[in-house]
């Protein structure tokens, strides 16, 4: 997803934004969310990944 689609998904629920507000925004936080989501993902994962056996 473009910096310009978010601009306009936000435009469609009236919350008016420049692109390039939207640009820093994600080179402010973007780090710190993605590793929020990593770090959910292996939290549901459980401490250690086990292979099957065969």
């Amino acid at each position: 997803m473009s910096l310009r689609d978010v601009a306009d998904l936000l435009a469609a629920r009236r919350i008016i934004v420049n692109y390039e507000t939207i640009r820093k925004w994600v080179t402010k936080f973007g780090k710190n969310y993605a590793a929020l989501k990593v770090n959910r993902l292996f939290a549901t994962c459980g401490p250690r990944f086990q292979r099957e056996k065969r």
